[in-house]
């Protein structure tokens, strides 16, 4: 970034959940398991290594960043934590319902969480201008999913074994 501090992040951290058991590997996508947090981690070790990784992209954020931090319902208690250690405020919560569930044994997920954090007291950024010129945004998002099945999305699922955009491909 050359010195510059980031506006805005978008990240999925690792979920601490094990790739065995939990995500569907068919016959053409066979996935491993990742290299840390992939089940490993008890909840304080975890929500550490959380806190950590978010120290690191608040350091390098500007005041006022808005931080899009994506996270399963299994982990939410630690990325609630984490984050308001290192962030000022929660500012929302969106949920991104997707066209296909993924990864699940009682109750297959069909969406995933998105926790929206802010750094600093500084005005941030407002591109929406709600209202304003006929604008609308909602905190539920429905895009579709790698796991779709729908043209490109196969390819991208040979990529990541999660249930990550389809390239921002609306349903």
């Amino acid at each position: 970034m050359d010195g510059k501090a980031a506006q805005m992040v978008f990240s999925g951290p690792p979920y601490n959940v094990p790739i065995d058991s939990h995500v569907g590997n068919s016959d053409k996508n066979q996935h491993r398991e990742f290299a840390m947090a992939s089940g490993e981690m008890s909840q304080a070790v975890f929500t550490a290594f959380l806190k950590t990784a978010f120290r690191n992209l608040a350091d390098h954020s500007a005041d006022s960043s808005i931080d899009f931090l994506c996270m399963d319902w299994r982990h939410l208690t630690e990325i609630l934590a984490a984050g308001q250690k290192v962030y000022d405020e929660l500012k929302n919560l969106i949920v991104w319902a997707k066209d296909n569930v993924g990864a699940g044994t009682f109750y297959r997920s069909r969406y995933e969480l998105i926790f929206v954090f802010k750094k600093g007291t500084a005005p941030h950024i407002n591109n929406f201008e709600l209202g304003q010129h006929g604008r609308y945004r909602s905190n539920d998002w429905e895009y579709r999913a790698i796991n779709s099945r729908h043209g490109q999305c196969m390819e991208d699922l040979d990529l990541h074994p999660t249930e990550n955009l389809c390239r921002w491909s609306p349903m």
